[in-house]
């Protein structure tokens, strides 16, 4: 048998062919092998079931690897979207913020401000001359009152002197004319007096209405400043308010713009997970890995029949499927010869022909029904059950391998199938003793119905595994 790992691809050969999709190295594999007539035909059945698992085994780890990178492109899209989403929602609130029109405002009402002070500080200007006038008209009334004062006390004095007089004259008839000269006299000074005061009046009661005027001014003026300053204060409110919403503003429009630059920041960290080429790169791997598995199954199929079947099985193909049709006859022996043990009845009916289908555990139809095997999640470099003497191949971690039985390791049995799931079968053989048999990347299973199914008849080839039961290499259900 080491002649044979040294003339084929070792199974870490083989593997790495797998996990590279080096297709024209399988393709050449199995014409070397095809055309190596020194091996027995049940070893070369082995190597290609071994050959077989390791693409299996590939395509399943690289599928998961596939879905793996769907989901984190899908998680980083997500992400990104939500991302921009948030981004888009702090730009509205950035742009609600209308800084712009905030500005304006602010500029608006200062150049409304200004023409306000202007015109404040030119009324103020009116009024200090006007003030002036009121001054002068007020001191000029003092001084025509003082005036005024001094003509009534010369007249108090003048009328104390008439009366005087008036008393000379009756006491004194002899200066009647001098009296009356006097009195005459000093009813003129009284008249004249009385005139300036008159004139004095007149002159008080028209500098008074101008007064009141100018004060009348004044006030419309202090009115009109009061009632600019007013406007000017609610401009003044109006501006600071501006000037504080601004201030706000622009802090909530920094925070907004830091906002947007983490979340951008947040994008690019995304943005590494979007392989999309490294997915397509995959897919086309593992296309082209599942192109290469019907020419390797079928490499196989015409190997292990014509091995096992001695010429006597036909094949069939109805639509996608192939069948492999052995006689009623002719079942007995194609089962020992394929297994090493026979198969009485009434578990083997010699009428009717067996029409046989290849069933893949990792293949659509099983995974939907009973789940993926376990091994689907990757073949790792540990140890394991079935590993061939002096190959220096392991079986991957969970999984295992298929060439344990070229160095006699393998055995055998019967029985009937008790239940299936995603790992293999529950068997129970002629004497009720059941088995547990696991199905890995290498196992080639065949039933007469398109999945096994539980109450089928079941013959099996394999080695004990650590974990209980039985790895199985081959395995023959049958109704």
């Amino acid at each position: 048998m080491d002649s044979l790992f040294t003339r084929f691809p070792s199974k870490t050969e083989l593997d790495k062919f797998a996990n590279d999709g080096d297709t024209g190295a399988f393709s050449k594999t199995l014409q070397v092998v095809a055309a190596d007539d020194s091996v027995p035909c049940g070893v070369k059945v082995n190597y290609l079931l071994e050959l077989l698992g390791s693409i299996k085994a590939a395509i399943q780890r690289k599928t998961l690897l596939a879905d793996q990178l769907v989901s984190i492109i899908d998680g980083a899209k997500a992400e990104i979207a939500r991302l921009q989403g948030e981004i888009a929602r702090v730009q509205r609130d950035r742009d609600g913020l209308n800084l712009p029109g905030l500005q304006k405002t602010v500029n608006d009402l200062v150049s409304q401000l200004q023409p306000f002070y202007d015109r404040i500080n030119a009324v103020k200007t009116q009024i200090p001359p006007e003030e002036a006038r009121v001054a002068g008209f007020t001191k000029e009334i003092d001084t025509l009152s003082k005036q005024n004062d001094a003509e009534r006390n010369r007249i108090s004095n003048d009328q104390l002197k008439l009366a005087t007089t008036i008393n000379l004259i009756r006491d004194l008839q002899q200066k009647l004319k001098d009296a009356q000269d006097n009195q005459t006299a000093l009813e003129a000074s009284i008249a004249k007096s009385q005139g300036i005061i008159r004139d004095n009046d007149a002159k008080i009661a028209n500098i008074r209405s101008t007064i009141t005027e100018i004060q009348a001014k004044i006030k419309s003026l202090q009115d009109t400043a009061d009632d600019l300053k007013r406007q000017a204060n609610t401009l003044e409110v109006n501006l600071e308010r501006a000037r504080t919403d601004l201030s706000v503003a622009t802090v909530k429009d920094n925070k907004f713009a830091d906002d947007i630059k983490v979340l951008k920041d947040r994008i690019n960290a995304q943005q590494p997970k979007l392989v999309d080429d490294d997915l397509n790169k995959l897919r086309t791997l593992i296309a082209n890995l599942n192109a290469t598995v019907p020419n390797v199954q079928a490499a196989i199929d015409r190997e292990y029949y014509y091995c096992y079947g001695a010429g006597k099985v036909e094949t069939v193909t109805t639509g996608n499927t192939i069948v492999y049709v052995v006689r009623g006859e002719a079942f007995g022996q194609y089962i020992d010869n394929a297994y090493g043990q026979s198969v009485r009845a009434p578990q083997l009916r010699t009428s009717g022909d067996y029409r046989l289908q290849v069933v893949d555990p990792f293949s659509p139809v099983w995974t939907a029904k009973f789940g993926y095997p376990s091994v689907a999640r990757g073949r790792g470099s540990g140890s394991g059950s079935g590993s061939g003497s002096g190959s220096g191949w392991t079986a991957g971690s969970g999984d295992f391998s298929c060439l344990g039985g070229l160095s006699g390791g393998s055995s055998s049995g019967s029985g009937v199938i008790t239940g299936i799931s995603n790992d293999g079968f529950e068997v129970k053989d002629a004497s009720g003793k059941s088995a547990r048999l696991k199905v890995g990347s290498c196992s080639r299973l065949e039933s007469t119905s398109s999945l096994p199914k539980v109450g089928q008849s079941m013959v099996w080839r394999g080695a004990p595994s650590s974990n209980g039961g039985y790895n199985i290499y081959s395995g023959t259900c049958w109704d």
